[in-house]
């Protein structure tokens, strides 16, 4: 589990996480805009 905690493989895990994040947080800005339109 040493390894998990290691900060290389934390800035891996947010570059992986970063973008796939941004991506929920604008599907959801998108759904509730569309929601607002109706």
């Amino acid at each position: 589990m040493a390894v998990v905690a290691s900060p290389n493989n934390l800035i891996k895990l947010k570059k992986v996480l970063g973008p796939i994040f941004s991506l929920l947080i604008r599907r959801k800005l998108l759904i509730v805009q569309y929601y607002k339109i109706f």
